[in-house]
């Protein structure tokens, strides 16, 4: 059966890269760059997992990852920050999103951490 994972993340070519280097078999990648387009694909696809910048075009951090676990609730969310990561992190697990990966990215944790999850 095979996955869906959405990547966001507002620079093209780092989300390319991703997609790039994160290939699993069976797995489907749809990446977005903007709030309006991740809602848009939220609200018609289900996503097994949810891999994405905190720092997203056209809306505050806390609020997007706030309509992401309403609009998404059975979905894993993954946030990737070169933002303070302790506040950061502290924050999102009271959002309850537990996984928090720092950028520069380490692939192949982040390629064992998708693995885990679907």
């Amino acid at each position: 059966m095979s996955k869906n994972i959405l990547i966001v993340h507002s620079d093209q070519g780092v989300s390319f890269l991703l997609k790039k280097m994160l290939e699993l078999p069976n797995v489907h990648y749809i990446v977005k760059r903007t709030y309006e387009e991740v809602a848009n694909a939220i609200s018609n696809n289900y996503f097994d997992l949810i891999l994405t910048d905190a720092a997203i075009n056209g809306n505050f951090l806390f609020q997007y990852i706030e309509d992401l676990k309403s609009n998404a609730p059975k979905t894993r969310i993954i946030v990737m920050s070169q933002m303070d990561q302790y506040s950061i992190k502290a924050s999102l697990k009271k959002l309850g999103v537990r996984d928090f990966i720092s950028l520069p990215v380490n692939f192949p944790k982040v390629k064992s951490l998708i693995s885990n999850y679907i």
